[in-house]
């Protein structure tokens, strides 16, 4: 009897793995690798314009990104500093400095983007008016 329960076990066991890899590997999920730059690198070939508008956008955006993250650095810094300064008048001074370099290097980002923004209206360069976009990652 324990016999029969031991091979009625191995014959199930043995036909959920040949079902499982069996539908695992009968569909293959198609995925493309591509380069966000180039999407479509066949067709933009001959369209160096789509390429640069594409890389200036990506560039502008990574820019954004490492400058947010550097402000929210010093943000995070120089609010320590100012809760560690222990009634020390040059600890808070140099907190305060701290967080008032934060906050203009933030103006400044954000005027740059709208210096940018300037630029491709007056000039006319539409990766620069148009494609030109303040979003939130999302999901």
């Amino acid at each position: 009897m324990i016999n029969i329960k031991n091979k009625l076990t191995t014959i199930l066991n043995s036909f959920f793995i040949f079902i499982i890899f069996y539908f695992s590997f009968t569909n293959p999920v198609s995925a493309q690798i591509t380069n966000p730059l180039l999407p479509k690198a066949k067709q933009n070939i001959n369209h160096p314009t789509i390429f640069l508008n594409r890389f200036l956008k990506m560039a502008i955006g990574i820019f954004f990104m490492v400058g947010i993250l550097y402000f929210l650095w010093h943000l995070a810094m120089g609010a320590y500093h100012l809760i560690a300064t222990q009634g020390d008048k040059n600890k808070f001074q140099t907190a305060k400095d701290e967080l008032t370099h934060a906050f203009v290097g933030l103006t400044i980002l954000f005027s740059l983007f709208a210096i940018l923004k300037l630029i491709g209206i007056v000039f006319g360069i539409n990766s620069l008016s148009e494609n030109l976009k303040l979003s939130l990652p999302s999901l």
